[in-house]
């Protein structure tokens, strides 16, 4: 979740990025971080290692086991990766709706809700 900041500028800026992994809920707000609820200073590690926070020059950057990979600089750039693995959560963008919702085995879901199950075995 992205939370929408307008700053002095009066351009729209995002506030804070909120993400949750494997039952942790992290929030990132210029250069902090909560960890559920709890104001952490980076660098971050949780879950043994399975995810980490840190800064990395201008960026503040969520990397998790799962080949998850987050950057966010604070105001106005967050660029999400995912592994190969996750290709299809993001559809294939070839103009063909009928096969956007396919699952880890590969079939097509029967419906949003299906398909955000299928994915969410995967990734906890």
């Amino acid at each position: 979740m992205v939370q929408n900041d307008h700053a002095q500028n009066h351009f729209p800026s995002i506030k804070a990025l909120q993400l949750t992994v494997y039952k942790d809920h992290t929030v990132i707000q210029r250069g902090y971080s909560w960890v559920n609820g709890q104001r952490r200073l980076l660098p971050v590690t949780l879950r043994s290692g399975s995810v980490k926070v840190h800064q990395s020059s201008l960026f503040s950057v969520v990397d998790t086991s799962f080949g998850l990979h987050v950057k966010y600089d604070w105001f106005y750039y967050i660029l999400v990766s995912l592994p190969k693995s996750c290709s299809d959560m993001c559809g294939n963008n070839h103009g063909n709706k009928d096969d956007d919702l396919r699952i880890p085995e590969g079939a097509t879901a029967v419906d949003e809700a299906a398909f955000t199950w299928s994915w969410r075995r995967v990734l906890d």
